[in-house]
């Protein structure tokens, strides 16, 4: 028996409103938009599954109400606990969080969230919501049965894989993996710390990837150390202040290397099969370890993977991944594949956010008219000029 489609929502940091100096803020949905489609659910009568009942779903072992959704968050930030995790159990919904362990922070006690204020123990205008979340915190919504805790991969990072440098690091760059790659002890804070001591300035951006389908490229070192050694002899930091600044970086590494032998190493296969393994087999078991629980799924940072990934993931016992896309393959027939649907901030009033909800969660459900108008949106190419607009 086919089974009908069911949307897994993909939401990652919310809060009250964005961030303007967070690199990600993009990622954010503001608090109003995140109740609003909480409160469409509950008003439309929709069904939260889990991703197991999305899998017995997908098996067909277990039929799910037509309207469903499953609701997902990734990358593990401190607003899921202050803001989303009390909304949801106010409403009766169940999530799941997508986490890597080296951006969870080891404190033992929880941090106040909405229900503190509820309660009257604490004040809105006194939460911290900026940072990653705690294994506490993970462990009191693992315990509340509202939240599942899944991996998300150990380092959600990125890695240069050619010799072509695209960029170089200067004062407040969204190059931020590069202060991930540069002390892994530190990642979890870097949306609350000032980094910039972590990575020179100067210091060459290569083409990169994200860590799960890289195949690493290293430089020896030499052309990074000439090149912020430029920087800093030509006012460091107040170099980037000039106009020209890349172009003239650009021709300082050109000139180095025509002058000297800059030696790139290459990760060796073996290399980077036992990275991948550690990426997939560590973080499950140290999610494992911490909350006393199975983890079953595995969502790729970034939308990064292949076959070879997939196929590594289940190898080392996970149950499904997620795929990037955005195709009608919600009810493929592949129960190892996860395809997921963003719900994006929308509109200022509440008619057009409701209108938004109701076209995106039916078009993906294959309702008529919604799956129609969709796909005469991309016959005709409308879809990425609506997608800058409303977006």
């Amino acid at each position: 028996m086919k089974s009908h489609p069911v949307p897994i929502i993909m939401y990652h940091s919310v809060r009250p409103a964005r961030n303007p100096k967070w690199v990600y803020s993009h990622l954010t949905l503001e608090l109003p938009y995140f109740i609003r489609q909480l409160e469409y659910f509950k008003k439309n009568d929709y069904y939260v599954a889990s991703l197991d009942e999305i899998i017995a779903h997908k098996k067909g072992i277990k039929s799910l109400p037509a309207r469903s959704v499953c609701l997902t968050f990734d990358d593990g930030y401190l607003d899921n606990w202050v803001f989303a995790f009390p909304l949801l159990r106010k409403h009766g919904f169940r999530a799941t969080i997508f986490v890597s362990p080296e951006f969870i922070l080891g404190e033992t006690d929880v941090r106040p969230n909405l229900e503190d204020c509820w309660s009257g123990h604490s004040d809105t205008a006194a939460l911290v919501s900026d940072g990653f979340l705690s294994w506490a915190e993970l462990q009191e919504m693992q315990k509340s049965g509202i939240i599942d805790v899944e991996s998300h991969t150990m380092t959600h990072t990125f890695y240069p894989i050619t010799d072509q440098i695209v960029d170089f690091h200067y004062p407040d760059d969204f190059w931020i993996w590069l202060k991930w790659n540069a002390d892994k002890m530190v990642k979890p804070f870097y949306m609350t710390q000032d980094q910039e001591g972590l990575v020179s300035f100067g210091t060459p951006v290569y083409e990169s990837s994200q860590a799960i389908v890289a195949r690493r490229v290293d430089e020896d070192g030499t052309l990074t150390n000439y090149i912020v050694n430029y920087v800093r002899l030509h006012g460091g930091a107040a170099f980037f202040s000039r106009f020209d600044w890349r172009q003239e970086l650009f021709s300082v590494s050109q000139q180095y290397t025509k002058q000297h032998s800059v030696v790139y190493k290459r990760e060796t296969e073996t290399d980077y099969f036992l990275r991948l393994k550690y990426e997939l087999a560590e973080s499950k078991q140290i999610i494992e370890n911490h909350l006393s629980k199975p983890v079953s799924y595995l969502c790729w940072p970034n939308g990064g993977w292949n076959e070879d990934t997939h196929a590594m993931a289940l190898h080392v016992g996970y149950v499904a991944t997620t795929a990037k896309g955005s195709s009608n393959v919600f009810d493929s027939p592949d129960p190892t594949r996860l395809l997921r649907m963003g719900l994006h901030q929308v509109g200022e009033s509440k008619t057009i956010s409701r209108l938004f909800v109701t076209y995106a969660l039916n078009a993906h459900r294959e309702v008529w008219p919604y799956a129609q108008l969709r796909r005469l949106l991309r016959q005709v190419g409308a879809t990425p000029i609506l997608k800058k607009l409303l977006y």
